[in-house]
């Protein structure tokens, strides 16, 4: 068995703060011995292999989708974070979450693909009109008009 690394030995390890490597131990796993908290060698080198990112992941954009496991919750949690906040659901099986993942980075790549992220897609002059066209009523309007114009004739502009 290898020597257990201190929170000082993992912090300088992840090159964070003492106090974030404590809140990092229910992610990393730990052992607890007389009050004192260790972290076992291989534990820390999986989280570093789980919170690792292509660099395609990384590249300028903001969104991404990541699955993680929540040992203290004993549950999986997919995360996704955006440009408006990070969300969070949870599921009790690593099939269910990486399911659900999958389908959520389907959905964001083409909405990247269609200029969408999170609107509707803006409609073209042509789309607009023809749309006005279709939900015009023509009928009301009609006789609106033949009213209007049948009180125009006989009478001389002033």
């Amino acid at each position: 068995m290898q020597p257990l690394m201190t929170p000082g030995e993992v912090a300088e390890l992840l090159q964070v703060s003492q106090r974030k490597a404590y809140a990092l131990k229910d992610e990393i796993g730990y052992v607890e011995l007389g009050g004192n908290v260790r972290f076992e060698r291989d534990a820390v080198q999986a989280y570093i292999e789980r919170c690792k990112r292509s660099p395609r992941d990384r590249g300028g954009d903001t969104m991404g989708v990541t699955v993680r496991y929540r040992a203290a919750r004993d549950r999986w949690v997919v995360i996704e974070t955006g440009e408006r906040g990070r969300y969070q659901c949870s599921f009790t099986t690593e099939e269910d979450a990486e399911e659900y993942a999958t389908k959520r980075r389907a959905e964001l790549n083409e909405a990247r693909f269609n200029g969408v992220m999170g609107r509707a897609r803006r409609k073209t002059f042509m789309e607009g009109l023809l749309r006005w066209v279709e939900e015009y009523d023509t009928e009301s309007q009609g006789q609106a008009f033949a009213g209007w114009r049948s009180g125009l004739i006989g009478k001389r502009p002033t």
